[in-house]
């Protein structure tokens, strides 16, 4: 066990001692508490913090703290020991911190990662930490990083182009769309999700939506959720061709669904009523569901009310429609479609017990 003895320290004992004791011995909190301390002392104790960081038998929690605690300290030693701790650790609250006390030291701390990644067994930590430090100043790299020949490096720099609103970050997410990786062209999907310079919204929905047709389901999932976010005209017209094609598979019409949810709005409403006999049995339970949660405008809640009151009359009398049954029973009694009652009074008397059930909670919340 490392003592405060033990330390190298120019300083007088009385503050630094107990400072690192605390940091050594205290509880988290006191460890907190100490290392708010560290600035008052000066540069005099970036050399005992050093030791307590480089030593890898200590307890991880004090190594922590002297991370946090030395990226308060501009130094070219304290920027090199960080980079060390962060290519020589495999534990990643170690690596979050020396990201963390790294992206304070600003463009020297970009630079000193810029370096690293000309290494190769050092290059998707690089581009990592570059992507997590959110800095204005790592676009460039990452921007260099999108081209390079790993898949794994390219799919963080595009993942972290999202984050940027350039233009450039903006079109070299876009061109990501084509790349042969399946993973870099699922991270450029969902960055599109968010706003870019200069690249309107149609713009975007253009590139994405031959992808909801991609070789890779993961990807078609991706741009699905991206289009219900962007929930232009467009978007939702696409969704809701593929999502009621016989050539889409079950696990892409549940996320189709849940796209068109995403803004519920007239034309986001029809569409779900439209590919709704089209979709597997559990993506019609998600548009029951969807439907029945909604908290749009009356007319909107109304037009549901009545779809899903037509669509309970036709199921009816299908046996194995149970699940289906039972969760129309559930929307209609959330929207409160009184005109509804008949049909839930009839369910109320079904010898599925569970459908029964069903029925009484949804008649209890209709209005009397």
């Amino acid at each position: 066990m490392t003592s405060v003895s033990s330390i190298p320290s120019t300083a007088a004992p009385t503050a630094l001692d107990a400072i690192l004791n605390d940091l050594l011995e205290g509880d988290f909190q006191q460890r907190w508490q100490a290392m708010k301390g560290v600035l008052d002392l000066g540069e005099i104790v970036i050399a005992p913090l050093l030791t307590l960081m480089q030593n890898e038998d200590m307890d991880w929690e004090v190594r922590w703290f002297a991370a946090r605690a030395l990226g308060q300290f501009p130094k070219p030693v304290v920027l090199q020991s960080l980079v060390d701790l962060l290519t020589s650790t495999q534990d990643e609250e170690l690596r979050a911190i020396a990201t963390t006390a790294l992206a304070q030291f600003g463009c020297d701390g970009i630079a000193a990662l810029v370096q690293l990644m000309q290494n190769p067994q050092h290059r998707l930590l690089a581009v990592q930490t570059l992507a997590a430090m959110h800095h204005a100043e790592a676009l460039a790299p990452l921007l260099q990083a999108t081209q390079m020949d790993d898949p794994s490096v390219r799919q963080v720099a595009v993942a972290a182009l999202g984050h940027f609103r350039a233009e450039a970050a903006g079109r070299t997410v876009l061109k990501a769309l084509k790349d042969p990786a399946s993973r870099v062209r699922q991270a450029a999907a969902i960055a599109l999700g968010y706003p870019f310079d200069a690249l309107a919204q149609d713009e975007v929905v253009d590139h994405l939506v031959p992808h909801l047709w991609d070789v890779s389901l993961p990807v078609c999932q991706a741009v699905a959720r991206t289009l219900g976010r962007l929930g232009t005209a467009s978007a939702i017209d696409a969704l809701a061709q593929v999502g009621q094609s016989r050539h889409t598979p079950e696990v892409l019409q549940i996320v189709i669904v849940q796209a068109l949810g995403w803004h519920l709005q007239g034309q986001t409403l029809e569409a779900l009523l439209s590919i709704k006999d089209q979709v597997s049995p559990s993506a019609q339970l998600e548009i029951v569901g969807i439907l029945g949660r909604m908290r749009a405008s009356e007319a909107l809640r109304s037009r549901a009310g009545q779809a899903l009151e037509a669509w309970l009359s036709l199921s009816l009398q299908e046996p194995q429609a149970g699940p289906l049954k039972r969760s129309l029973a559930m929307a209609l009694g959330h929207l409160k479609v009184n005109s509804a009652r008949p049909l839930l009074q009839c369910l109320s008397a079904d010898a599925d017990q569970r459908i029964a059930l069903y029925a009484d909670a949804a008649l209890r919340q209709l209005p009397m």
